[in-house]
């Protein structure tokens, strides 16, 4: 019994290894302009809908409550399945480890012809301004260009530069003591 946990536990970590190397893969062909993406017909709320059952667990386990509102009428986009999934998946992890336990998350899709929108927000401690302005930046360089600096996490940087490759857009709206939503809007 010992031996499988052992080993459960490792297949968890070399699963997450993974997903992080494509992450920091994805990031960097996307600030190099070099991201290749899958033209998928893809529809919005079933997709959204896995995402949110994949993190049912963390989700109870992190004694939050979360409310998935939207239907079939939201529609499908044209675009590269897993890519999307990843960016949206970085969005719903990102309000799921800022929000105390107790708190809500709010998943939330609408759609029509040609433009769909999903809001992700969340009832956390929120942001100042100066860390709104950094979140969705990735890596830069120091002033002297010899380094380079990071943020403390990779999730919104790249969910940005995926969401824009799709040639949609991602912001985020915060205040400290009132949470964030973070608005994905694609054509």
């Amino acid at each position: 019994d010992q031996g499988k946990e052992y080993v459960g536990a490792i297949l968890t970590s070399v699963e997450r290894l993974g997903e992080q190397i494509e992450s920091v893969l994805d990031l960097s062909q996307s600030e190099a302009g070099m991201l290749p993406l899958a033209r998928d017909e893809i529809e919005l709320f079933p997709l959204v809908t896995k995402l949110v059952e994949d993190r049912a667990q963390r989700i109870r386990d992190g004694g939050l409550s979360l409310d998935l509102r939207g239907d079939q009428g939201v529609g499908r986009i044209s675009g590269d399945r897993r890519r999307l999934a990843r960016a949206i998946g970085h969005v719903i992890d990102n309000a799921i480890t800022a929000t105390p336990q107790g708190g809500r998350i709010l998943v939330e899709l609408s759609g029509r012809k040609g433009h769909a929108q999903i809001v992700i927000s969340d009832n956390g401690p929120g942001m100042d301004a100066a860390t709104l302005a950094r979140a969705l930046d990735g890596l830069k360089l120091t002033a002297d260009g010899k380094t380079v600096e990071r943020r403390q996490g990779l999730g919104l940087p790249l969910a940005r530069q995926l969401v824009e490759a799709h040639g949609g857009t991602l912001t985020l709206h915060s205040e400290p003591g009132q949470g964030t939503a973070a608005i994905i809007e694609l054509p």
